[in-house]
């Protein structure tokens, strides 16, 4: 008996980390679909249309990062917690809740956009800024979907909702190319589209995990603020202190370099989904970990990712700094010519970008959210004083060098403010 015992726990236990690794495997894939549609989408522009397009498609990208952001900390950060904080019979009642908030705030950042667009003189930033204000409740509805797959491990929907709208998405961009329609603006318009149509199909196979009738919107809300307050200025000072970059190479050194810039940016950025993909399912794991076995075990969770990140940044880095620059001519086309030393430079960023990423989910887990703005605000001002006056004289290198003061600085004070935080939460066991 006691044999059989042993042998059935071993083997419930390799059932277990089967599942946890398909979970991880999905996640991954997901972000790769998600992510690398928009990463084809920016290559599509660069070799279909011209550098200066790809120069205006990036700052409509800045804008929509931005707002998702925004979004992820105002609400789907805090609906993570407090999903794990609630009971059981409430949760249909929180997705519901959770959309309806979603349509509220895209609602909010869309009047900003639009009057944005309406005051500018630039015909084609307006024309960006209009497409994205009115199509931003598609995103976000988009969005707020997909967060709730991801804190609940439903992470097969979430792949199928994106494989779906990538198939979309590139097929409205083909219909706009073949008939001689393409340009930046309208293919905002085809994304949120085709993530309109596998929204409403999506809410339809599962409207039976919503309650629409007994929501508490205003309670819910007025706690996702309290909660997530903290954790939208310091996504402020964030992308602020990394986004300022291509606005200020696009005013003053103009549309073609601030493309340029947008390549090698693209390129370094290809690490994202990975970073997404970690962040979309270690969020609630690293929650659940600290709630239901303490600090300890939470800790060394973010060690060991710790540790398992810094070589993967020092080779992504090497690789840049080597073959960088012919990648950006391979895959953009030989008008990107010439751009090494930016990548190069650029490359440097990723290894604490990646040693952010744990250190940020650990001090949510601790309901630290009020510590997120502390080091987003030194990586800002790193930003405002070193890196936008010298790129503002002298373009994408100057622009490269100040990224990477900014999130190496940010990254040194957030390892700090963990540590202390951490130790607090030890010494009070």
């Amino acid at each position: 008996m006691v044999i059989k015992k042993i042998f059935n726990h071993r083997k419930n236990c390799k059932i277990v980390e089967l599942y946890k690794l398909k979970v991880v495997l999905l996640t991954f894939a997901d972000q790769a679909f998600y992510s690398g549609a928009n990463f084809l989408t920016g290559i599509l522009v660069g070799r279909l249309l011209s550098i200066g397009d790809l120069g205006s498609f990036s700052l409509g990208m800045t804008l929509l990062t931005f707002s998702i952001v925004f979004q992820d900390n105002l609400l789907a950060t805090p609906y993570t917690y407090h999903l794990y904080q609630s009971d059981a019979t409430k949760r249909k009642n929180l997705r519901a809740g959770a959309l309806v908030q979603s349509l509220l705030l895209a609602s909010f950042c869309a009047l900003l956009l639009i009057t944005a667009g309406l005051l500018t003189s630039d015909f084609e930033l307006r024309a960006i800024l209009l497409a994205i204000g009115i199509t931003l409740p598609l995103f976000f509805l988009r969005e707020c979907l997909r967060r709730q797959f991801f804190a609940e491990y439903q992470m097969m929907q979430a792949l199928l909702l994106d494989i779906g709208v990538c198939v979309l998405q590139f097929s409205l961009i083909a219909v706009l190319w073949f008939n001689a329609a393409l340009a930046p603006h309208l293919i905002f318009v085809a994304m949120a589209l085709s993530g309109g149509i596998g929204i409403i199909i999506a809410i339809v196979l599962i409207r039976k995990q919503f309650d629409f009738s007994h929501m508490t919107i205003r309670a819910d809300l007025r706690e996702n603020m309290r909660f997530g307050r903290w954790l939208m200025l310091g996504s402020f000072c964030h992308l602020a202190s990394l986004y300022s970059y291509p606005w200020i190479i696009y005013l003053m050194h103009g549309s073609i370099e601030a493309g340029a810039f947008a390549a090698c940016f693209s390129l370094v950025n290809l690490l994202n989904p990975f970073i997404l993909g970690f962040n979309n399912f270690f969020r609630a794991k690293i929650i659940q970990t600290h709630r239901e076995k303490g600090p300890i075990a939470m800790h060394t969770l973010i060690i060991q990712a710790l540790l398992l990140f810094i070589p993967i940044g020092i080779l992504i880095a090497v690789f840049l700094a080597w073959a960088g620059g012919w990648l950006v001519e391979l895959v953009y086309g030989k008008q990107f010519a010439g751009l090494g030393n930016v990548i190069a430079i650029l490359g440097v960023s990723i290894l604490p970008i990646l040693l952010s990423a744990p250190l940020q989910l650990g001090i949510l887990a601790l309901n630290k959210p009020q510590i997120n703005p502390i080091f987003h605000m030194f990586a800002l001002g790193i930003t405002l004083l070193i890196g936008i006056p010298i790129a503002m004289h002298y373009g994408m290198i100057a622009a490269s060098i100040g990224y990477v003061l900014a999130t190496s600085g940010g990254c040194v004070v957030l390892w700090f403010l963990y540590k202390r935080e951490i130790c607090l939460a030890l010494s009070a066991e």
